[in-house]
């Protein structure tokens, strides 16, 4: 079940938030949520300008299609994804995809997709936790914890195209993961908006919130 995905704030995530999970920009995410997610809410849930794992995947799948999906099979392939049976039409989850019967069979396997996601669940909350910022470190720029390394630098860098291999050699004290961190923070915080300190998430659960459902607050990793 897409439920068991952890969701590593506890929380519904943001707008870049989903867009880091999906592979694919904010922009495009808002633009596949007004067309295809928000009409299929009910007045209750387009209070909540959010998103849960489900809507991830929906998203990741849009944004990488194995397979042509018509426009008009959107909103019920997202309604089968996200739970919602009554306006799933064709579409039903069945095992590690989703299957559309008619006019004809239509597989869509979700397997690996899945865990594209929950990796990136996961790498979410090691960028709260791996990345701090404190006045007395280099005037409150975000850094990797332990070091004095500008996690922004290391994510353009890596933007820029520089190899692995060079990295490792100018910043020996980060790991592999600081790397994926770097990126993932860059693009929730562009170098333009930097915040001035790291919000520290709670971790009320590792239960991901009921789409049908939604959790009250607000979910950011940094602001």
């Amino acid at each position: 079940m897409l439920a068991e995905i952890p969701n590593a704030t506890g929380c519904p995530f943001t707008v870049r938030e989903a867009a880091v999970l999906a592979d694919t920009s904010p922009e495009e995410i808002e633009t596949m949520a007004k067309a295809y997610v928000l009409p299929t809410l009910t007045t209750l849930d387009h209070r909540k300008p959010y998103f849960g794992v489900a809507d991830a995947v929906f998203f990741g799948l849009l944004a990488h299609p194995p397979c042509e999906i018509r426009d008009d099979d959107r909103r019920s392939l997202y309604a089968a994804i996200g739970g919602r049976s009554e306006h799933a039409g064709a579409w039903k989850m069945e095992g590690e995809g989703v299957v559309r019967t008619v006019p004809m069979e239509t597989r869509i396997s979700l397997g690996r997709l899945r865990e594209a996601v929950r990796r990136r669940v996961l790498l979410l909350q090691r960028t709260q936790q791996r990345v701090v910022s404190r006045p007395g470190i280099l005037g409150g720029d975000p850094v990797f914890d332990g070091t004095r390394v500008l996690v922004h630098h290391v994510g353009s860098l890596m933007k820029r195209g520089i190899s692995r291999t060079e990295l490792r050699e100018d910043f020996p004290s980060l790991s592999e993961e600081d790397f994926e961190i770097a990126v993932i923070f860059c693009k929730l915080n562009p170098w333009h908006e930097r915040p001035a300190t790291v919000r520290r998430l709670r971790y009320p659960s590792d239960e991901v919130p009921d789409r049908r459902e939604p959790v009250a607050g607000r979910s950011a990793v940094f602001c």
